[in-house]
């Protein structure tokens, strides 16, 4: 989650690596103009489900460009222009409501966010004369007749099926369910900050798994729930706020009133609604070094008392060790500087203390921390990853296991060189590498606990669970993400379907009629692929002219295939040679 400070509960990231260069000043030069612009700049971050488990295949969008998240959930973007004050992370994933990030972006540094997708539970069902569905921790959705619409506006008239999430204010992993961040856009322009009373996710499914709306003219009641640790405070009214999913902020729109312990109000569309109070913002920034080097990865969070009482601002320091947002004005703040294991406990920080009141934007003083003071809890992690040619892997990482955490340290060229602080105080640490462009990862290396592993050099030529290698026109394309086979008849005996996409959105099509191992004709055969002549472009080609081999052949569901294909394709006019291998899960 990265640049966020604003008032949301960030929680603990498995990211980490303090990078032993560049070392930066005490006060390093952190610009304080404010005049946002855009900027080229990159992110890293894992997706998981809300028990922490990693979700393959999701679709990341940062700017314009895209990327999917890999078996252990984690997806890189490098180079992308976004809004400095307002970069977001869009995660899309079916089966799930949308997720994302919203944060401070600085220009040609890389940034690190973790997102938790909340899946689409429904909750209920209703039809053309109205109905209302009621949540387990008590939201209700009153709906009139004639409330619901197709995408075109027409009027739906079958069973609607509602799904929905409530996200309560009050707990840990806020920050990592809501989307984007804790700024409003309020009806007078204004850009402030927002506590918040309750939040919600709805969508609106008819039979064939559409989304439909809210029909025009129409409103539907919303009740809220408000939390037993903040009913002292409720204000009586307050402003609903909806998540604007192509912005990444929360926008005013309309109030909810306190009607016996509950807020109650009118919507007219549905995404995520949000009951908050705002306030005043100033930008304050800062650093976190680790004896004189930037330490990426730390998160420095922000306790304060707002008045409604106290909440907790939190952001994940970059690789120049930076961290920065919006905050409350005329406010003080406890400070606290976390080692960033998502399992560690809460009160598991490297650096305590207190800052502000501010009035105006600021830059804190840099945060030194004395390697002594977390000597037991800090791993020295230093090698060299490279491919089965002894190539250096020039875009993967290295996941170390330690305790009940996984933390990613990123290469360019192979070497890696950095510090992970983490909450363990025992057992044994696993080491593996991954070969992002080549779908290959390492055998895990396990060494006894430590502060230092100098493992030495890792091979990455174990392939991973899903891969589509094509091979054309002198190009080699690598597609590790969506990579599945599945049967038009789900018994493993009628036409197979192989596809799968790779970082830049390329994608890949074929079907047969084979259902064991042999070699079989292609029924179709479609490869979409970025033209190297125009990047905001794709070129097309279709063929029948290709043979599909199966070397390993299953009907069972999570069971691998594994094969070949050759053949021509026509491309700029000639027939041209294309080859490649697959190895994919059955679907169904």
């Amino acid at each position: 989650m990265k640049k966020l400070l604003l008032l949301v509960l960030v929680g603990l990231l498995a990211f980490s690596s303090c990078k032993k260069d560049p070392v930066i000043d005490d006060n390093p030069p952190i610009d304080n103009t404010r005049n946002f612009n855009d900027i080229v700049t990159s992110v890293v971050g894992v997706v998981v489900d809300r028990n922490n488990v990693a979700i393959e295949d999701a679709l990341v969008e940062f700017g314009q460009e895209t990327a999917m998240t890999d078996e252990n959930g984690v997806f890189r973007i490098d180079n992308a222009t976004v809004r400095e004050n307002r970069a977001f992370v869009k995660v899309t994933k079916d089966g799930y409501f949308h997720g994302s990030r919203t944060y401070f972006a600085h220009a040609n540094q890389r940034s690190q966010v973790r997102i938790h997708l909340l899946e689409k539970t429904i909750q209920g069902s209703i039809n053309s004369s109205g109905g209302n569905v009621t949540l387990p921790e008590g939201v209700k959705l009153d709906f009139p007749a004639d409330a619901v619409a197709n995408a075109d506006g027409t009027p739906y008239t079958g069973t609607v099926q509602v799904a929905a999430q409530y996200l309560d204010p009050t707990a840990n992993d806020l920050n990592f369910i809501m989307p984007g961040d804790l700024r409003g856009i309020t009806t007078e322009n204004v850009e402030e900050g927002l506590s918040s009373y309750g939040m919600v996710a709805v969508e609106l499914i008819g039979s064939g798994g559409e989304l439909l709306n809210v029909a025009d003219g129409k409103t539907v009641t919303l009740t809220m729930p408000v939390a037993s640790t903040q009913s002292s405070v409720a204000p009586s009214e307050i402003p609903l706020w909806f998540f604007d999913e192509v912005t990444g902020v929360w926008m005013e729109e309309g109030v909810a009133t306190l009607q016996g312990g509950e807020y109650v109000g009118e919507v007219s569309h549905f995404t995520f609604w949000n009951c908050d109070v705002n306030w005043d913002l100033i930008y304050l920034d800062g650093s976190v070094l680790l004896e004189g080097a930037a330490y990426e990865g730390a998160l420095v969070c922000l306790t304060f008392d707002n008045g409604n009482g106290f909440y907790t601002a939190c952001d994940y320091t970059n690789e120049m060790g930076l961290y920065s947002g919006k905050v409350p004005t005329n406010t003080t703040f406890e400070i606290t500087v976390h080692s960033n294991g998502f399992n560690c406990s809460n009160s598991f920080y490297i650096y305590t203390g207190t800052i502000g009141p501010y009035t105006a934007d600021a830059t804190v003083d840099a945060i030194n921390i004395d390697p002594a003071s977390i000597a037991v809890n800090s791993l020295d992690l230093t090698g060299m990853i490279v491919d089965c040619d002894n190539n250096a892997i020039t875009n993967g990482y290295v996941i170390a296991t330690v305790g009940n955490n996984n933390y990613y340290v990123y290469t360019t060229d192979g070497t890696i060189d950095g510090n992970i602080i983490h909450c363990a105080t025992s057992g044994d640490i696993t080491i593996k590498a991954i070969d992002y462009n080549n779908a290959k990862q390492s055998d895990p290396a396990s060494y006894p606990f430590t502060n230092a592993i100098d493992f030495g050099t890792l091979q990455a030529c174990e392939q991973l669970d899903a891969f589509i290698n094509i091979n054309l026109d002198g190009q080699t394309y690598t597609m590790i993400w969506e990579v599945i086979i599945y049967d038009s008849t789900a018994t493993g005996s009628g036409v197979q379907t192989i596809n799968g996409f790779d970082d830049n959105q390329s994608f890949l099509f074929m079907t047969t009629n084979g259902n064991a191992i042999g070699t079989y004709d292609a029924l179709n055969f479609n490869f979409s692929f970025l033209d190297p002549n125009n990047p905001n472009s794709y070129i097309t080609i279709a063929s029948t002219d290709v043979d599909i081999t199966f070397t390993q052949y299953s009907g069972v569901v999570g069971e691998t295939c594994i094969g070949t294909f050759d053949g021509t394709v026509p491309l700029n006019g000639v027939d041209t040679p294309i080859s490649g291998s697959f190895k994919t899960p059955r679907q169904f």
